[in-house]
């Protein structure tokens, strides 16, 4: 909390809340741009510098995983599989 006040100054309990929903309307405008062809932050997220002029062919590209990463990332997802606490931070 100190390094944040040394930031933003010394805050009230009252606008604790108004920061918090500001920071998570960011966070899920991020989320909906990069889910949206149509948004610049979309094809960022994709590895292309700027949208493409032939976007609405790639927009339904879908890239094939093979078997062994298919079946890596199904055992990282799986909590009953020692990969998947090896995937996470500690």
């Amino acid at each position: 909390m100190q390094e944040y006040e040394k930031l933003y100054g010394k805050q009230t309990r009252e606008f604790q809340p108004v920061l918090f929903h500001s920071v998570l309307r960011t966070a899920m405008d991020n989320k909906s741009n990069q889910n949206n062809p149509n948004n610049e932050a979309y094809w960022k997220s994709r590895g292309y510098n700027s949208k493409p002029p032939n976007w609405k062919d790639r927009q339904n590209e879908n890239p094939t995983m093979s078997k062994a990463a298919q079946d890596f990332r199904s055992q990282q997802l799986n909590p009953n599989n020692k990969s998947y606490y090896s995937s996470r931070r500690n």
